[in-house]
Parts: C-alpha cells; structure tokens; sequence
C-alpha cells in the first residue's frame, strides 16, 4: 500500500517521518558534506591567497592542499609539463622540502 502525501504533511515539509530512520540518517550525512564541501572552498581559498601573496611557493602549497585533502578538487592533468611529478603530488614531505631548499 503506497501512502499518499498531502500539502503540509512531514515527507512535503522535509522533516523525515517517525518510521523512517533512513532518512534521518540521509539528512544528517547531507549536511556533514555541505559542511565538509564548504570548508575545503575556504581552506582552497586561503591557499591561493597565501600563493598570491607570496606567502608560500607553490610546493607549500600543494602540501597544505594535500593536508586538507583538497588535491582531489584540482586538474593537476597538465602538472608534468609545469615540473610537478605523481610523486610530488602524493608526497607532501617532498612540497616542503622541495619549497624551503
């Protein structure tokens, strides 16, 4: 039997019914990864004004991108035509090494 949904009631308003734990649990894993999402935008933010500014070199800064797990966001595809191995990326060591020599 299908349950029909009228204006106004919980599954319209976006609050999840009192049977459906599914969908609690689906709300709440949402709004970890909108916040997740949102601070990997401002951690990718403040690396490129760091860069910008001369703060930090480059190395430095693929190494914070790879602290904050935000290497994932960028199309490094053309990264050994700038000098930037596979093992440059993954290695975060390397960046800082790489950046204070």
């Amino acid at each position: 039997m299908t349950a029909r949904l009228r204006p106004g009631s919980p599954s319209t308003t976006g609050a999840p019914l009192a049977g459906e734990p599914i969908c609690a649990t689906l709300l709440a894993e949402l709004r970890c990864a909108s916040a997740r999402a949102r601070l990997a935008a401002v951690e990718i933010d403040a690396v490129g004004v760091m860069l910008r500014h001369k703060l930090i070199d480059a190395f430095a800064a693929l190494a914070m991108l790879r602290d904050a797990d935000a290497l994932k966001f960028l199309d490094l595809a053309g990264a050994a035509d700038i000098g930037i191995s596979r093992k440059d990326i993954h290695d975060a060591r390397a960046y800082r090494d790489k950046g204070a020599a």
